[in-house]
């Protein structure tokens, strides 16, 4: 529980920093951003996310350079589709949000894994 709050917490840190920043915007929610926070269901989306971790995703956790371009390529590809549901919107172009994403995927879906092991501890 204690690796879905924290590795959950991450992200949704991370997407509400890139909201901020005006790399994507969402309707209204929850929480709008005027309290610089991303929708509540995203947190949400995150816990989900983050509680495959140590069971569907663990293989890539003695992969991470594997694990790098897994999340560049799919964690870029979620918010594009998210995009195209009208899920969130891109203020800058879907090629330099994507590319954007990518960049930080790369780096995010490692250290989720990360944080996964160092908290969870080795896996059985």
């Amino acid at each position: 529980m204690v690796i879905i709050g924290l590795a959950g917490a991450i992200g949704y840190a991370v997407d509400s920093v890139l909201m901020q920043q005006g790399i994507f915007a969402f309707g209204s929610g929850l929480f709008d951003a005027s309290w610089g926070l991303a929708p509540a269901w995203l947190l949400l989306l995150w816990f989900g996310f983050c509680a495959t971790l140590r069971q569907s995703l663990r293989f890539f956790a003695n992969h991470l350079g594997l694990s790098a371009l897994v999340g560049a390529v799919v964690g870029s590809l979620t918010y594009l589709l998210a995009s195209a549901l009208g899920a969130v919107v891109f203020p800058l172009s879907s090629v330099v949000t994507v590319l954007m994403l990518a960049a930080i995927w790369a780096v995010l879906f490692p250290l989720l894994l990360w944080v996964s092991r160092f908290v969870g501890g080795a896996y059985a």
